[in-house]
């Protein structure tokens, strides 16, 4: 399950409205996609709770939801089956964030070029960090951040140029916020390395995809069109139907 945002008409109170969209995949069954707005008619557990029982659901069987780690996002599922939950942070989510860490140490680098700073926290900390988590060692992982606040810290306290003393900066705000993403998520995250040997899935990657097609090549990215969000319903749905083929003939057939 994931969420992103669309631009509201002119007369809202809000100038984006947050459309919830997910794919849900059971044993034996095709995946099959929702996607909703708010301020319609159905309240989105409701509508989620329709797809869960096109798939083969049954009250309190038991569930694995894939997010970034939004909780409001885990809540509509929590509301809608009523039934024992195991919550998963998505892997793709989390090597993005990763990947965002060694791309910011690369720029520290590179404004390093008179080599006034002696850093440690480099691409071989960053794969022993990805690791790390990939296992679900989540205490090495953390002894890794650890260790590079206070290098940045120790950093810090002297004089450096201006691009140095600014990629420092920022490089410590990112360390501090990915810490604290992987505190409130501890819970949520297993060992990775075990569900993929087991073929059990790590992540939503594919429902990605799924949010390009959606929402994001149609009503977002590098588009300039407002919606009401009943229009939005409108095409979503629509749209939902073409994925999973069931937009036939012209007519659409049980569109949540």
């Amino acid at each position: 399950i994931d969420g992103t945002f669309v631009c509201s008409l002119p007369g809202y109170q809000t100038r984006h409205f947050e459309v919830v969209m997910g794919r849900i995949d059971a044993k034996g069954q095709k995946s099959r996609h929702f996607a909703t707005m708010p301020h319609v008619s159905a309240a989105r557990c409701d509508i989620v709770r329709s797809v869960l029982r096109s798939q083969g659901w049954l009250p309190k069987q038991h569930i694995a939801i894939f997010s970034d780690g939004d909780f409001s996002l885990v809540e509509i599922v929590r509301r809608a089956s009523r039934a024992p939950l195991t919550h998963i942070l998505d892997w793709f989510h989390v090597s993005m964030r990763i990947q965002h860490l060694r791309q910011c140490c690369g720029s520290l680098v590179g404004a390093n070029q008179s080599g006034e700073v002696e850093f440690r926290f480099l691409t071989e900390d960053m794969n022993g960090l990805r690791s790390a988590l990939w296992c679900g060692r989540m205490r090495l992982a953390r002894t890794y951040l650890h260790s590079a606040k206070r290098q940045l810290s120790r950093i810090a306290s002297k004089e450096h140029s201006r691009a140095v003393t600014r990629k420092v900066q920022r490089l410590a705000t990112m360390v501090e916020e990915f810490d604290n993403y992987l505190d409130i998520n501890k819970s949520s995250m297993p060992n990775y390395a075990e569900r993929s040997c087991a073929g059990l899935p790590v992540s939503s990657s594919r429902a990605e995809s799924t949010a390009n097609f959606l929402v994001n090549r149609r009503m977002n990215k590098r588009r300039q069109m407002r919606w009401s969000p009943i229009g939005a319903q409108r095409v979503l749905q629509a749209r939902v139907a073409v994925i999973d083929g069931r937009l036939i003939n012209g007519k659409l057939a049980i569109a949540a």
